[in-house]
């Protein structure tokens, strides 16, 4: 983990009745971020999605109906989102969303 204050969950925690406590705790599930990078990041999960997607609430109640490996990509992508909105480089974020894109098993199986 990165040392940064605030921990975002990629697949969100109340999506733990979905796919179980292991799946969503799972440190390749989960990234230290930056405050105002999170925040940013919520703001998106919470924004109006755009079109073909404009007949639910939010971001977020799309992402959420998705399989997890799906949600996970596209929290992944939400954060590279945010960095840019940001125009905020670390190369430490950076690597560690590179990793998480290389290195995911689905939850149940195996490597």
């Amino acid at each position: 983990m990165l040392p940064y204050a605030v921990k975002l969950h990629l697949v969100e925690q109340n999506q733990t009745a979905r796919f179980g406590t292991e799946a969503i705790q799972s440190i390749s599930n989960a990234i230290n971020l930056p405050e105002k990078l999170h925040t940013e990041v919520g703001r998106i999960y919470s924004a109006r999605p755009g079109r073909p997607r404009k007949k639910l609430a939010t971001s977020r109640a799309y992402i959420q109906s998705l399989p997890y490996g799906e949600q996970r990509t596209e929290g992944i992508q939400m954060v590279r989102d945010a960095m840019k909105t940001l125009a905020m480089r670390d190369s430490a974020i950076e690597q560690r969303l590179k990793a998480l894109d290389e290195d995911f098993c689905p939850p149940g199986s195996s490597k």
